[in-house]
């Protein structure tokens, strides 16, 4: 087996960075977004090399056909994202998982709420309140709005929670 970089179909080697779209069910997007979620929200936690959601997500393809146990990597563009919207039902239950009870009870919470950006949506409004901020729409056509990324939040969660801790803010 040949070993290509990642911009190349592992299939036909084709170079994905000259397609110009790539037709994408609804459940892959979810299934893909479920697992981007958890992979910034354990490298911003600073235990992704310590947990087992990474060997998890390159064994998806045991979920869908058991008998073959290939890994997802070695899978073409075009089997990966049929695998993500095969499994879509699956995977929440599939990625909770993991030997330290404590992350896999972290991570259920957050597959529960449907990924870590619902899951942190009430701090996000807290934080906007407390900041004096106006409540924004969920309008995604509105330009005005600002997206604050996963890391931005956690970012400004760890910045309250060390100025509530320091003796300097209670003075």
């Amino acid at each position: 087996m040949k070993a290509l970089p990642q911009y190349c179909c592992a299939e036909c080697a084709y170079d994905l960075r000259l397609t110009k779209g790539i037709a994408v069910s609804a459940d892959a997007r979810r299934s893909g977004n479920l697992i981007e979620g958890l992979l910034a929200a354990e490298a911003a936690r600073g235990v992704l090399g310590k947990t087992a959601l990474i060997s998890h997500i390159l064994r998806l393809p045991s979920l869908q056909r058991p008998s073959k146990a290939g890994r997802l990597n070695g899978m073409s563009l075009r089997a990966r994202l049929r695998c993500l919207s095969e499994i879509n039902f699956k995977l929440g239950r599939y990625l909770m998982r993991d030997p330290n009870p404590e992350i896999a009870a972290w991570r259920g919470a957050i597959i529960s709420k449907g990924g870590p950006y619902e899951f942190l949506e009430p701090l996000r409004r807290r934080l906007s309140n407390a900041l004096g901020e106006k409540p924004q729409t969920n309008n995604p056509r509105d330009k005005r709005m600002h997206e604050i990324g996963f890391l931005e939040l956690t970012g400004a969660y760890r910045d309250i929670a060390a100025r509530r801790k320091s003796p300097a803010a209670d003075e």
